[in-house]
């Protein structure tokens, strides 16, 4: 073999060499790339467990305020209480930490509340939202507030409002709380 062949097949040995690399280097790429995603997975899922219990421990607090006599005095300071709790739930839904059948849960239990509208204090459940819901800022959480009283939970389906979440979930901008079964 002359020079000029070994030259050559030093080469092709060194071309062949740097693809197996190359190669090797995008199979570890590929594994880093698939082990990320499944932490960012778990870390989703473990911040949802977080939410739901931090909702949990607040509800249960905020459910203890009724038997104290000072608040039963003056339940405003219950309902403001008890609406914050209701806004961030809502806002957890729309940022998709809490799924769509805990959602709807909680919402059927205020559907029922507004329905029941039992006294606590000198105040009925619908009192205690009016008094309430002016100092809401957030006004599309009154109008969604507003419509399920009117209407019940079957309508957050029907709503422009989860349209608008499942739209944005299908163009890929965020995760929401809608179970694959429902997804589009």
């Amino acid at each position: 073999m002359t020079l000029l062949e070994y030259s050559q097949l030093a080469t092709i040995i060194g071309a062949l060499g740097s693809v197996g690399i190359g190669a090797g280097t995008l199979a570890i790429l590929s594994l880093s790339l698939r082990l990320n995603k499944k932490a960012i997975q778990l870390t989703q899922q473990s911040k949802r467990a977080d939410i739901l219990s931090e909702c949990n421990s607040r509800f249960s607090r905020v459910m203890e305020m009724r038997s104290n006599p000072e608040i039963i005095a003056d339940p405003r300071i219950y309902y403001e209480r008890f609406w914050t709790l209701q806004f961030d739930q809502y806002t957890y839904w729309r940022k998709g930490f809490v799924d769509l059948e805990v959602f709807e849960y909680w919402m059927e239990n205020r559907y029922i509340e507004w329905q029941q509208n039992l006294r606590f204090g000198d105040m009925t459940y619908q009192d205690g939202f009016e008094a309430v819901k002016e100092t809401l800022r957030h006004t599309r959480f009154k109008k969604f507030m507003i419509e399920l009283h009117d209407q019940g939970t079957k309508w957050i389906r029907e709503s422009g409002e989860f349209k608008e979440l499942q739209s944005m979930h299908s163009h890929g901008q965020r995760r929401i709380g809608i179970p694959h079964a429902n997804r589009p």
